[in-house]
Formats: C-alpha cells, structure tokens, sequence
C-alpha cells in the first residue's frame, strides 16, 4: 500500500481498538446476570451452561473507538457507524425479549435504505457473471443493496450455533478481504476491515474453545452478530462497487460471495430445505450444517476447525481467480458448481440425520 495513503493514526486506533474490545468484554460479561445479557440453554442450543451474550459490546466499542483515533474516517463513514449502533441495540433488546422477526427484517431493510442513500453505498452492478457484460443493477440499486444487508445480517446471525464459529467464518473473509484492500491500496477499507478483525479476534479468546478454555466464557448474542452481517455486508460494497463511481475496486461481487462461500450457501440451504415442507425461513431448527456435522457424532471443535478452514480455503479459490485474471462469469460458473455440491451432499445429510 502506498505510504501516502496508509492511515498515519492506523496503528494507534488498532491497538485501542484492542484495548477497547478487551475491557468491555471483561467489564460487561460480569454485569451480564445484572443486565440480563445471557444465554440459557434451550431448544436448540445445548451449552450447558447460561453465558453472557455481551460479545457484540465489546466488537462495537472497538469499532467505535474510531471516533478518537481516526475522526476523518469515523465522519466519512457515519452512516456505517450509526447503523452499527441501531443493529446493536435491535440485537440486545431481542436478546432481552425476542423482537418478531418482521420487525427485524423491517429495520434491517431500513439500514440498506440509509447506507444506500446517505452512505453513498449503492448497489449498483453484479458485474459479468452471465458472459453479456456488466450487470447494472439500475433501479434495482435499492432493492439489491436491502437484500444485500438483510442476507449478510441473517447469514452471519444463523452461523452463530457453535463456540467460535460465527466470529470465525468473519475472521476468515476480513483476513482475504483486508489483503486484497491492502494490494489495491484501498486505506479506509483495509483500516475498517482490520480494526474490526482485531476486535472480532478479542473476542475470540473468551469464545474459542482453546486448550485453555473448555467452553466459551461470553457468546456473541444477536447485538453482535447482527454487527457482524452489517460490517461484511458494507465492507464487501465499499469493497467491489466503489469502481461504478470511479474509484477503487478492492474485489468483485462475485469475490464476495467466495468470500462468505459457507455463510451464504448455508442459509440458502435452510431456507430451501424449510420452503419444501412449507416451514417460515426464519423458524429455529437444526438443519444448518454445523448442527448435522454435529448431530453425526463430530465434536464441536472438529465442526468449528473443518468450517474455517473451508471457509478459508474456498475464499483462497475466490481470490486466486481474482489475481489469476479469470472472468467474473467464469468464476461464478465455478461458484455456483461449489453450491451444487454442496446442496447434494447436505440433502443427503439431512435425510440421513
């Protein structure tokens, strides 16, 4: 990256970025019981014990400590930070009480609707993916940057089943995502990626299941995931559509999708498997993958371990296409073969289970 362009506070706002995430997380996950901010075992969910779901307090104080180290970038992006704020507040009261979901996806759309029309992050092209040329979107611009933050919030929030799954599939596409920005020389999306990865690795270590810690001690909670959906959402527009108003293209759109290859596919998934036997996409169950790997005897750390390193091997593939010149249309054709497989081999497994 050239040396005008990096961020000359970049190094401060990281580490208190650090700093922030880590303090919070320690402050609130012993409010947690006062608060109310915890997760019981129930239906689907069977950790053993009730934990504190303040991980998303601690990734948005990371986040928003920005505002005091990088005051350009936090009043570039405002939009982005504000929409943050309302997605965690969305997120602990549904923590707390359970919102309906017409509710949430109502909000979510009202997010794509601000981020489209006041943080200049349009949707606008899927780019050539089906050999004619570049695919505007026009006025589908809207419509496709509301499902574009509705799919991100709901794919990242259903991948939260298992202890340090969700933050790592994140960890997976910001670590290709904050590479790729760093080659292109794209500053704000290097900063925003890698400030949140740190955050999101913080948080890991009070998630993970490391040798030092047999069961996560704080869980993300809708407030964080819901974050999560967003940052990826906005970050992969800023990323791949900043080239349609003469700027710098980071990825492509279709980049993206390799990028979040096990999230995307997984809730496209769920919601065929739930259409066919007439269930509300939304409803809980355990037909997501990392439940079936489970529920057929793997271990909970064999599950999390095999995602990431899928999830990081098929961004791998995106990105290697990318650099390797291959065509946005060729790339998707082999994407969408990836789905294919991938709904075969998860259909079966679905019956079996």
């Amino acid at each position: 990256m050239p040396e005008e362009r990096f961020p000359a506070d970049y190094a401060l706002a990281l580490v208190i970025a650090v700093v922030v995430t880590f303090l919070v997380l320690i402050v609130f996950r012993k409010m947690a019981p006062t608060i109310g901010l915890l997760d019981h075992p129930e239906g689907r969910k069977q950790h053993e014990h009730s934990t504190a779901a303040v991980g998303g307090l601690g990734i948005v104080a990371g986040l928003l400590s920005v505002y005091f180290t990088m005051p350009d970038l936090f009043v570039a992006h405002w939009v982005i930070f504000a929409s943050v704020v309302v997605l965690m507040i969305v997120g602990i009261v549904d923590d707390l009480s359970h919102i309906h979901s017409a509710i949430r996806m109502l909000i979510q759309i009202g997010v794509g609707c601000a981020i489209h029309f006041e943080g200049d992050l349009p949707f606008l092209s899927v780019g050539d993916i089906w050999f004619i040329g570049d695919l505007g979107l026009g006025p589908y611009a809207l419509t496709f940057t509301c499902i574009a933050v509705v799919g991100g919030v709901n794919a990242i929030n259903m991948m939260d089943g298992l202890d340090g799954l969700c933050g790592l599939m994140v960890v997976s596409a910001l670590l290709w995502l904050s590479t790729m920005a760093y080659i292109s020389g794209h500053s704000e999306v290097f900063a925003l990626s890698t400030i949140l990865l740190a955050s999101i690795v913080v948080f890991l270590l009070f998630n993970y299941r490391f040798p030092w810690n047999e069961r996560a001690r704080v869980f993300l909670g809708d407030s964080g995931a819901y974050v999560l959906g967003f940052m990826i959402a906005a970050l992969f527009l800023m990323a791949s559509q900043g080239v349609y108003k003469g700027e710098i293209q980071v990825l492509t759109p279709v980049t993206a999708l390799w990028l979040l290859f096990i999230p995307l596919i997984d809730i496209a998934g769920v919601i065929w498997r739930r259409s066919r036997v007439s269930r509300w996409p939304v409803d809980d169950d355990r037909e997501h993958l990392h439940y079936m790997l489970v529920d057929r005897g793997y271990s909970t750390e064999q599950v999390v371990n095999g995602l990431f390193l899928l999830s990081f091997v098929l961004g791998g593939i995106g990105v290697g296409l990318y650099y390797a010149g291959i065509g946005e249309n060729w790339s998707y054709v082999a994407f969408m073969s990836c789905c294919v497989i991938y709904f075969v081999i998860t259909n079966r497994m679905s019956r079996k289970v």
